[in-house]
């Protein structure tokens, strides 16, 4: 298990396909939010907070989950100010399963712009930017992929075959 601070109030857990068997626990299972799966997240919170100083302490939590085809397992975790007016906590999870998709489409320049910012010195990414029926998209390669998903905070797998965009869109850089 590897735990990485991706912002000020987001942290990111890789769990290996290893990981979540010596656990003794599976991504349906996690889903599932069984005793086993909330001492795991608890012992996880625990950790994050001793190895990287992330309390969760009065903050609300989101929780994100991505599944990628090599049977890793991605948990994003956010924290959020505590709203004192509110009378129930709500968990809000969503899913994101990427499996193969290389191109990654932003909606805008500034969207690429701002990740290209948090990347600009990490050789994991291409830096290629096509234009493309109204987007702008960035391809890259699978090592790139599981190295760091940081890309899914500004843009979204594309199923715009990469060939259509590098032979009809602009290259950009």
């Amino acid at each position: 298990m590897k735990i990485e601070q991706i912002e000020k109030d987001k942290i990111q857990v890789v769990f290996s396909k290893e990981d979540l068997d010596c656990n003794k626990i599976n991504f349906h299972s996690f889903m599932s939010n069984s005793k086993i799966t909330q001492n795991l997240f608890l012992s996880i919170l625990e950790i994050a907070k001793e190895e990287i100083g992330f309390e969760t302490l009065n903050y609300d939590i989101a929780i994100e989950t991505l599944v990628l085809n090599n049977s890793n397992f991605i948990l994003t975790i956010s924290r959020i100010k505590h709203n004192d007016n509110q009378t129930s906590k709500k968990l809000k999870i969503s899913r994101k399963d990427i499996k193969s998709y290389n191109s990654f489409a932003f909606n805008s320049f500034n969207d690429f712009y701002d990740f290209y910012n948090k990347v600009k010195f990490s050789l994991e990414y291409n830096k290629t930017l096509f234009y493309f029926n109204n987007n702008f998209y960035c391809i890259l390669d699978n090592n790139s992929i599981n190295k760091n998903l940081l890309i899914l905070e500004y843009a979204t797998p594309s199923l715009v075959p990469i060939s259509l965009i590098k032979t009809c869109g602009k290259a950009i850089l």
